[in-house]
């Protein structure tokens, strides 16, 4: 990759290019010193740097030999998501969370403690356990030895023909576990930084402002395989600069290339805000024109609507749309789950909130979009991945959350609205990032085509993902010679 050392710097545009003369653009921040409620600190903070202008070399996304490196550096070593604490609510209960090729059995031990093992029997390597469920024991399929949910041994049959077995040396190899705002992270490797290093000082405060996640159910979860890498997949979640030519129903009430983008190390995030005309258009947009087209669209998610009819409500006159949705929005969450927001304000009511997690996880803040996003290889396959959507629901305080819901997977040659009709008006919005990745990954092969050339504002976030997974590939290669 050919990428400057990053330099932060203030970007006084903050989030503003491209669609027309950028100083003739609201910002992000101009839209928050109108917002109603109390607008968290977090949303406040800017912080660009930049990444070079150079094109990124595509071998990282089509050859075999830097998906290895992959799988032997990262994915071995570094922390990521394997599921969430819900998943695994009861003790005995296990996941099983598969990267590239290996497979790890994630265990709920006691109540409090959750541990993560090489999924596979010390015997003959058979896996122990396959999908998810619940047991009091790992014992294997094949010839019955067994182990204790916290890895120590607990039957081996024939016991008298295993004399140079040692109990003590033959637990279940463990990962490290971490476990932050209702995840559950691993590590492969026994010597990485605590997960609370690694996520840093910044994202650990701005979590710690917005709303606890952790008490929030699952109410979806897609899991769709998709014929490209899965660094593409994740890549196209992560910039708006895509969507007015994508998505062009947002054009009404999302403004795409009024963006604000943040680089946080190894992280980052976006702040698309809603409620307002993308600056793509060419004619003007009416207050009640943006709510009737956001109303007949995102409120018509799965987590927006119970299924109930909605009114479209009427701008007053003089009247912003984005405080009526976001009071919409409001009352809706009311309704549904008891769950109070009059106080939030209307950027967490509406704005789509990313945070990028280096590698492969998005974590959506705010009310606007409760999804979680989550990209991993298929197998050993660069031209192939999974890439997964979790809906996280609000819960009212002292409501029983209702069991996390199964992982729905959906192959490729499916669309969403065929194979997961649980995403409702959403499916259709997926299937048209979806078209394209496809088609992509086949362009990357094109010998014509040295790699991609990324936005230096708009697609920086992308541009910084390069640049760390490089920094990181090189200096674990240096710590594993």
């Amino acid at each position: 990759m050919s990428a400057s050392m990053p330099e932060t710097k203030r970007d006084k545009r903050q989030g503003t290019t491209g669609a027309t003369d950028p100083a003739a653009m609201q910002t992000v921040a101009s839209y928050l010193k109108t917002d109603r409620g109390a607008v968290l600190p977090n949303l406040l903070e800017r912080e660009v740097r930049d990444y070079g202008t150079g094109i990124v070399d595509k071998e990282c996304f089509i050859s075999p030999e830097y998906h290895k490196r992959e799988v032997q550096m990262l994915w071995s070593r570094v922390w990521q998501l394997a599921c969430l604490e819900q998943d695994i609510p009861h003790v005995g209960d296990y996941l099983e969370y598969v990267i590239a090729d290996q497979s790890i059995l994630v265990v709920r031990e006691t109540p409090t403690q959750v541990r993560a093992f090489f999924n596979a029997c010390r015997h003959r390597g058979n896996r122990l356990k396959v999908g998810c469920g619940s047991s009091r024991e790992l014992r294997c399929s094949f010839h019955a030895w067994a182990w204790n949910l916290d890895g120590s041994v607990k039957d081996i049959p024939c016991r008298w023909d295993f004399p140079a077995v040692r109990d003590e040396d033959y637990k279940l190899p463990e990962c490290r576990v971490g476990l932050w705002n209702g995840f559950v992270f691993i590590n492969m490797d026994p010597n990485a930084e605590p997960l609370e290093d690694f996520l840093g000082p910044t994202l650990l405060r701005h979590f710690g402002e917005w709303p606890s996640l952790a008490t929030r159910w699952k109410a979806i979860h897609v899991a769709k395989e998709m014929n490209c890498n899965w660094k593409v997949a994740i890549e196209a979640f992560v910039e708006a600069y895509h969507a007015f030519k994508v998505h062009p129903q947002w054009l009404n009430y999302a403004g795409d290339a009024n963006t604000q983008y943040d680089a946080y190390g190894l992280h980052a995030r976006f702040i698309v805000p809603l409620g307002v005309p993308s600056p793509h258009r060419t004619e003007p947009v009416s207050e009640q024109k943006i709510v009737e087209s956001m109303v007949t669209t995102e409120f018509a998610d799965p987590w927006s609507t119970d299924g109930a009819p909605l009114t479209i409500p009427t701008v007053p006159e003089g009247g912003r749309a984005r405080d009526v949705l976001s009071d919409l929005r409001r009352a809706e969450l009311l309704r549904r789950t008891g769950v109070d927001y009059s106080a939030a304000s209307d950027a967490q009511m509406l704005d789509l909130i990313e945070y990028w997690v280096f590698p492969n996880v998005c974590i959506w803040a705010g009310e606007g979009a409760p999804l979680i996003y989550r990209a991993r290889p298929n197998g050993n396959n660069p031209d192939s991945c999974i890439w997964e959507t979790m809906v996280l629901v609000p819960v009212a305080e002292g409501q029983e959350r209702p069991p996390a819901a199964p992982a729905n997977f959906v192959p490729a040659h499916k669309s969403y609205v065929e194979g997961a009709p649980e995403m409702g008006r959403s499916a259709p919005v997926f299937d048209q990032d979806a078209s394209n990745l496809a088609r992509m990954q086949l362009g990357l092969h094109s010998q014509g085509f040295p790699g991609p050339m990324y936005g230096k504002y708009m697609e920086m976030n992308i541009r910084q993902f390069h640049y760390n997974l490089e920094q990181w590939l090189a200096k674990k290669t240096r710590t594993a010679r």
